[in-house]
């Protein structure tokens, strides 16, 4: 049986999507492994898959916690590298692809899944020895249709979506291939959600705006972007005020504060995190980000959206949403 190793982007909507893939090989005898930052290590052995710390020395436990989802990830590592590689004297490729060669090294992969947005950071030539490689797409956008790299452009690349949810007018290069929605609704959650708190004879809307909602408006400070998402959820919550019917699920994520909103009404239950698949199952509507990862499971699991968009990939989600007839979305 094959040693497969993940090297997805550090962003749990990212890693979600893997897992079903992950659990299917696993299955079916093959070992698994996943490549990334330690703030990942207890979710992804969770999950029932091996940890390999990537960037452990310079990247320590804590890392995403200390910077308070501030700034782009791909920013700090890339900001890293060059400055670790220029004490090497070495380029930023050349440092690069020394530590992805050693975790190679010390797990000796017989294949490699490595995320679109990983590729060109980690492997924009390929990985060393000609280890078979494929690419995964978690997200409905192909970053690299104008890049040079012969390599990224050649070669098989997985849509974790079907090809049912495109646009027609749209056409993807031969090499990449829409797949199953790869939802894993069995993943392993955070414990501690207050079901005692459902109430079995409302109706439920569940509102997530993802771990990344404070990505809203580039260019904006972090501060104008943490007040502009806590605006866009104290709406919800004071419209839910007079809809006694109703009970309201608001996943607030880690970048706003939940005592910072006000006059939250007794149907309304406000967490960091939640188990989204179990919710869905019990909601008639959700509010959404248009994160691929939510809409999948809501359309999995027939509950209609509205969706608000933030930025990148999620104003084409949101259209396919719209296109489709599964939910209503903002211009």
């Amino acid at each position: 049986m094959a040693d497969i190793l993940f090297m997805m982007w550090p962003e749990p909507g990212h890693l979600n999507p893997t897992f079903r893939i992950a659990k299917t090989l696993k299955s079916h005898g093959h070992r698994i492994l996943y490549a990334q930052l330690y703030d990942f290590e207890d979710y992804i052995r969770g999950q029932g898959f091996e940890f390999i710390p990537f960037f452990g020395e310079v990247v320590p436990k804590g890392y995403q916690t200390r910077r308070n989802y501030s700034v782009s990830i791909h920013g700090d590592l890339t900001e890293l590298c060059d400055r670790l590689a220029a004490k090497q004297h070495k380029t930023t490729i050349k440092f690069m692809r020394e530590v992805v060669e050693s975790i190679f090294e010390r797990v000796k992969p017989h294949m490699v899944l490595i995320d679109t947005y990983n590729a060109k950071f980690l492997m924009p030539d390929g990985p060393a020895g000609g280890l078979p490689c494929i690419l995964l797409n978690p997200i409905l956008i192909e970053p690299y249709r104008n890049q040079s790299s012969s390599f990224l452009t050649r070669l098989t690349t997985l849509i974790l979506c079907p090809k049912e949810f495109e646009l027609p007018q749209l056409e993807w290069p031969a090499n990449f291939i829409h797949v199953e929605a790869s939802c894993d609704m069995e993943r392993k959650v955070k414990p501690g959600f207050p079901w005692d708190r459902i109430d079995e004879s409302k109706k439920l809307l569940y509102c997530s705006l993802g771990t990344q909602g404070h990505w809203q408006y580039d260019g904006a400070d972090y501060e104008t972007k943490q007040q502009s998402g806590l605006r866009f959820l104290q709406s919800v919550i004071t419209a839910m005020g007079s809809r006694e019917d109703w009970q309201l699920v608001m996943v607030v994520g880690p970048h706003i504060s939940a005592s910072s909103l006000r006059s939250v009404p007794p149907n309304a239950v406000l967490v960091d995190e939640a188990p989204q698949s179990q919710l869905l199952k019990r909601a008639s509507l959700a509010i959404t980000h248009g994160g691929l990862n939510t809409v999948k499971d809501c359309i999995l699991l027939g509950v209609p959206m509205l969706v608000f968009p933030i930025w990148g990939d999620q104003f084409g989600t949101a259209l396919r949403v719209a296109f489709h007839g599964l939910g209503l979305t903002t211009e």
